[in-house]
């Protein structure tokens, strides 16, 4: 088989198609991207067993077949080419990749031993903007813990509502919530890795097309697609531990806070990073100490309203938080020492909620 390819078409496929390999793996086969061309089109496909990624683009003088290559030498190389047209030719287990700059010969795996890829023949899915789900992703998959034995807590939930797209993670110390209100007609719930909704920055198209299966989901484009597996739940009913509204709460400026939140945190050390923090009507009291650094204390000014009380908090979760918020103010809802503290931007985007919950720690 051979075929004829633009480099700059081909390397923005290979690109795409790359994020599905592994870091590591005991597979050999699953370092390769598998080549297929049919009636003039080349099929790129990748995967790490998590999830999968296939690309297409058009080839001429083609041959249909198929053959494998590492993924990340033949990345590289394609990489540091200029503009033009590239060769393949398969034959007998090694392929020819031929250049205006020489002639490469290069030793692949059997197709055969590729993976397949499930399929969801007959289901046209839902419709949801690409850009809509980039920023509800950013805000929460910081939220999903990075090892737990409760797999569920790694993933990010899809959550649709008739209404409305939600997206949640939590770690069970803190927890994301952005919703989007969007007519939907569909009651349905996906817990999916959180790298899945990575795969949409690089895509330039207005609305990703997402198809269920039992145990994966898809998502789909004009010219390539992700299926990922669902991580068997079920999730944690968050709706039941959002508090309502609190007589107490503080108002106070962004940048002034997290500045602060910076400066304490040099105070503090593992496990805990324990930063304490008095909320009053004369602001947000908070101290930090560290028998190795010595100790800092600051106020923060802040519209307060309700019952003075004195919480503790890993000041490491409390600043992956409003790093996030993009607000010129946050509004922090606080309850007993043994509740979650409820943090949201003030002025967020029509249309969009987003609020964070975080566990504070229990003072002897």
């Amino acid at each position: 088989m051979k075929f004829v390819v633009d480099k700059m078409l081909f390397e923005r496929a290979l690109t795409e198609v790359a994020k599905a390999l592994p870091l590591r793996t005991t597979l050999p086969i699953l370092n390769n991207i598998l080549f297929e061309v049919k009636d003039g089109t080349l099929y790129l496909s990748a995967t790490n067993l998590d999830f999968s990624i296939r690309s297409w683009l058009p080839v001429f003088d083609a041959e249909d077949g198929a053959f494998t290559l590492p993924g990340k030498l033949i990345l590289n190389m394609v990489q540091t080419l200029p503009p033009m047209t590239i060769t393949f030719e398969h034959t007998s287990g090694a392929t020819r990749m031929s250049t205006e700059k020489g002639v490469f010969t290069l030793a692949g795996l059997d197709p055969e031993d590729f993976p397949t890829f499930k399929t969801f023949e007959g289901d046209d899915g839902i419709t949801l903007p690409t850009e809509a789900l980039i920023r509800g992703s950013n805000y929460v998959s910081f939220c999903a813990a990075r090892e737990d034995a409760r797999a569920f807590l790694t993933g990010i939930l899809l959550d649709l509502r008739e209404n409305e797209v939600r997206l949640v993670a939590t770690d069970s110390h803190k927890l994301g919530l952005w919703k989007k209100s969007i007519d939907l007609n569909i009651q349905t719930q996906a817990i999916v890795p959180r790298h899945t909704f990575e795969y949409l920055k690089s895509k330039d198209e207005e609305t990703a097309n997402i198809r269920f299966s039992k145990d994966s989901m898809g998502l789909f484009f004009k010219d390539s697609f992700l299926i990922t597996r669902q991580i068997e739940g079920p999730y944690p009913p968050y709706d039941d531990i959002i508090p309502g509204e609190s007589e107490n709460v503080a108002v106070l400026p962004r940048d002034e806070f997290l500045s602060t939140l910076k400066r304490l945190s040099l105070f503090t050390s593992g496990p805990t990073y324990l930063l304490n923090i008095y909320f009053s009507p004369q602001g947000l009291r908070m101290k930090a100490s560290s028998p190795d650094v010595g100790e800092g204390e600051e106020t923060v000014p802040a519209e307060f309203t309700g019952e003075p009380m004195e919480l503790a908090f890993n000041v490491q979760y409390l600043l992956e938080i409003i790093r996030k918020l993009d607000s010129e103010q946050v509004k922090i809802s606080i309850y007993n020492a043994s509740t979650a503290i409820k943090i949201e931007p003030v002025g967020f985007e029509e249309g969009e909620e987003l609020l964070y919950l975080l566990m504070p720690i229990k003072l002897d």
